[in-house]
């Protein structure tokens, strides 16, 4: 018999070398001898390779790399910060940015990032918005970016759409191409909940926030909102009236003690001699946290004078001399691990040996470790021919171990498995049990099972009422630009991934009302698929229109029902219409006043115009069948004879449509010629063009007349 290995993985453990224990790999059963403690790093077969990049910690005060800055300027109004920023109701969101210089400024040296609530890495952005190819700010102007689903009034003022604002609580900064960034809405340091505190008085949820007009750089987040050093003026939500210009004096702080600011908020101040400020201390003032952190953050490093040297254990680390001065620093599960990571070997010892059970292993009681999950398995003396014992001594299949587990041979599936003939030798996931077959419920697949167990009745217990699924398909139009077009909603919890292009634009749901609104995705954007809602436009209903499908809520939602079959839902993007295409026009009043089918080639149609007013043909053809119509009630040659834009008959006049091989009396007063006319038995029709009308016909559109009606 054969037994299912259901995702068997390579697994060696190393222990300390005062116990000599042995490993086993399986399927090959390869077994890891231990070493003496080594001075080398070496490729260690543990669970789950440690890193080999050991933490240093200096005393050496350092100098902080200035490109990874994420703090303010100088006060000389030299760069772009923001000057506005709301959070509005629904999709009214938006962010202002203002040139303060006297240079006209290319935003391709810019771009914005942001992190989505708690930041995946503390202080690392999460994603990035470029500004539009050839953009520049004048001075004294600002540039707006706003949400493509803001009110007319916000889009007025808008230069730039972006998707994916802050909801309050989604940190944004303005950064050079080179990473360094000079200014801050919100921070990168972890969820802040709803919102951040704005000097006390507001929040960046629900309000507009707008720059004091004595500011003239950006700054840290931590200090342009503190209630102290306070740069905003916080309104009330959807306040958009300074929206599209900033009042700015570009005074600055000049009448503002810096020193005192700098202590109301636990600072450190460098002084007032600027030469002496860093980006890490704008307006001189270090924050609290960078005090002592071993980065001098004052030019002279004055901020870390007579600070305590920082020792291993203040950054969570074992340290390798004693008492801990911090200058040789290890993981601390590198402590007793059978390498030595310190230069003298100090982290293993005193160590004590480590036990099987310690590692939640199986003693096979010489000193060989094996899992748990390898005891009382089967072996080839008893069951299973696959291997023998795991333990070299046998312990571990032996009766002692077993007991009468192995009296008789124990088959069956591995747990968490169907086993389908009872034998162990067809073997299934539960999750495949009962889940419908084609005899039940579910045309998409039978039984799994060979012989129809799992979905046998003495198994499952099934019900009338299945429930049915039905086939949804999406025909949207006005989308032809998109690279890629998803149809998401209620029914995939608004993943971004329902219907789609991939997917022929079909879903299968079960009876039931759903919302949904549709995404034109840009595809040109590398890795497009990771953020499929940041980089996509967003069409919904339009706002309080009758296909709203939730009324008075906060997002306008398309809606369908599905009931009892498969359904087709049409729509026109952004609209209320199924069709992009516009109404056909009302029909003219026009039609057939004279025809002739003549000897040889002298046949022709004329149309009369009965409207009162010149009417345009352009909107008309000529529509037919030769001798009876191949599919009665459609044509043969739908719009056959067209007549190009700009082409009036008359009010009162006539038009006439003849063979090009007439007489010369007929081709004096005809006005196209069409080769193919009528030989008595061919009904023709005028027709409008779009709609397919038929305003008048020659002829029954049928069976085959013989040689004529």
């Amino acid at each position: 018999m054969r037994k299912l290995l259901i995702g068997v993985c390579a697994i060696a453990l190393v222990l300390a070398s005062t116990t000599q224990y042995e490993v086993i790999q399986k399927p090959n059963k390869t077994i890891y001898p231990n070493s003496e403690i080594n001075t080398e790093k070496v490729d260690k077969p543990v669970f789950g390779q440690k890193e080999i990049d050991k933490p240093v910690i200096n005393q050496t005060i350092r100098t902080r790399d200035e490109s990874q800055h994420s703090g303010g300027q100088s006060r000389d109004g030299s760069d772009l910060f923001f000057s506005e920023y709301a959070e509005g109701s629904s999709n009214n969101k938006y962010l202002e940015i203002f040139n303060p210089t006297s240079d006209v400024i290319d935003l391709s040296g810019y771009f914005l990032a942001n992190v989505s609530n708690a930041p995946t890495d503390v202080g690392e952005w999460e994603y990035t918005m470029d500004f539009d190819a050839g953009v520049v700010v004048y001075p004294g102007d600002v540039f707006v970016v706003c949400h493509g689903s803001s009110s007319d009034e916000i889009m007025a003022e808008c230069d730039q759409t972006h998707n994916y604002l802050s909801n309050g609580d989604d940190g944004y900064g303005l950064f050079k191409s080179d990473g360094t960034a000079i200014d801050w809405l919100g921070d990168f340091n972890g969820d802040p909940g709803s919102e951040w505190n704005v000097c006390g008085v507001g929040g960046t949820k629900d309000h507009t926030l707008v720059r004091n007009s004595n500011v003239t750089s950006g700054n840290e987040w931590a200090v342009s909102s503190n209630d102290i050093t306070c740069e905003w003026a916080v309104y009330d939500q959807n306040e958009w009236s300074y929206l599209g210009f900033h009042d700015y004096d570009g005074s600055g702080n000049d009448d503002v003690d810096l020193e005192a600011d700098c202590a109301a908020i636990g600072g450190f101040y460098c002084g007032d001699d600027e030469s002496n400020w860093t980006s890490w201390s704008p307006n001189g003032c270090v924050v609290s946290s960078y005090i002592c952190d071993g980065y001098g953050d004052c030019a002279d490093a004055s901020d870390e004078a007579g600070c305590a040297a920082p020792t291993c254990a203040d950054y969570g680390y074992a340290s390798c001399t004693d008492p801990d001065d911090g200058s040789s620093c290890i993981y601390t599960s590198w402590v007793c691990d059978g390498y030595a990571d310190c230069p003298d070997g100090s982290d293993e010892a005193d160590c004590a040996p480590a036990s099987c059970a310690d590692q939640g292993l199986w003693d096979c009681g010489d000193g060989q470790c094996i899992p748990n999950s390898y005891v009382c398995d089967g072996s080839a003396d008893t069951c299973n021919a696959s291997w023998g014992p795991d333990c070299v001594n046998g312990a571990d299949e032996s009766l002692a171990t077993c007991g009468d587990a192995h009296d008789e041979c124990v088959a069956g599936c591995p747990d968490g498995y169907f086993d389908c003939l009872g034998d162990g030798s067809e073997c299934i996931p539960n999750s495949y049990v009962c889940d419908g077959s084609s005899e039940f419920c579910n045309a998409g697949w039978g039984p799994d099972c060979s012989n129809g167990a799992d979905e046998g009745l003495d198994v499952c217990t099934y019900t009338d009422d299945c429930v049915s699924e039905y086939v949804v398909t999406f025909d949207l139009d006005g989308l032809d630009d998109c690279g890629f077009v998803s149809v998401t909603g209620s029914f995939d919890g608004w993943s971004g991934w329902g219907a789609h292009t991939d997917n022929g634009m079909t879903v299968n749901l079960e009876d039931g009302f759903y919302e949904y609104t549709i995404l034109c995705v840009d595809t040109s954007i590398d890795g497009w698929w990771n953020d499929i809602w940041g980089t996509s436009t967003q069409y919904s209903a339009p706002w309080g229109s009758d296909c709203d499908a939730v009324q008075g809520d906060d997002y306008p939602n398309y809606g369908f029902t599905v009931s009892g079959a498969d359904l087709t839902v049409s729509q026109c993007a952004g609209t209320c219409d199924a069709s992009c295409e516009p109404a056909a026009e009302p029909a003219a009043n026009l039609f057939f006043s004279e025809a002739s089918e003549g000897s040889s080639n002298n046949k022709y149609l004329e149309i009369y115009n009965g409207e009162g007013v010149d009417v345009d043909l352009s909107g008309y053809s000529l529509s037919s069948c030769s001798n009876g119509c191949d599919e009665v009630g459609a044509w043969d040659y739908a719009d056959n004879v067209t007549f190009e834009a700009g082409t009036t008959v008359a009010a009162g006049d006539v038009y006439v449509v003849c063979h090009g091989s007439s007489s010369d009396e007929i081709m004096a007063e005809c006005d196209q010629t069409f080769t193919y006319l009528s030989n008595g038995d061919d009904v023709f029709a005028l027709t409008q063009v779009g709609s397919g009308d038929v305003l008048d016909v020659i002829g029954i559109v049928g069976e085959d007349p013989g040689s004529g009606w």
